[in-house]
């Protein structure tokens, strides 16, 4: 794990992360492809990790409504449970709360959940059912954040 880079995405490292989110969001949680990805216009912003300059784990936030969302948050299956996700997750979110972000909203699965939750984040509402699963409204404050915890 020590080889793995965590930095922001570059246009190039895009099919890759769209390859995967299909890979995970569609093939794992039933979520069609015609989902996928994030447009222009919501200007997002995307964060990889990459092993040996592979990408293994991504990570998107871009503007919906006025706000800042954050998720596309995915990991490829031979790296779950090594802390990559956590690593992934507070890369992007000290990248954000660097900048003028006091707030970010996600709507998270239950591994997300956790793992914002011990940052500081906070539920907003109860888990609505989304496709093979369950998502829950959360948001993640500057002034709550955590980023010591990992």
């Amino acid at each position: 794990m020590s080889d793995i880079v965590i930095r922001r995405a570059m246009q190039e490292d895009m099919n890759r992360i769209i390859e995967m989110e299909i890979e995970v969001f569609t093939d794992e949680q039933g979520i069609p492809a015609a989902l996928q990805g994030i447009s222009d216009e919501k200007s997002p912003i995307w964060w990889c990790a990459t092993l040996d300059e592979n990408i293994i784990g991504a990570a998107a936030a871009w503007k919906e409504n006025g706000q800042l969302h954050w998720g596309r948050f995915i990991v490829q299956k031979e790296f779950r449970g090594q802390q990559l996700g956590r690593k992934l997750a507070k890369h992007s979110f000290d990248d954000l709360f660097s900048s003028e972000i006091d707030e970010i909203y996600m709507e998270a699965r239950e591994t997300t959940v956790k793992i914002v939750s011990n940052i500081g984040g906070h539920i907003l509402g109860d888990p609505v059912p989304f496709f093979e699963g369950t998502v829950t409204p959360m948001i993640l404050k500057r002034s709550d954040y955590n980023s010591d915890f990992y």
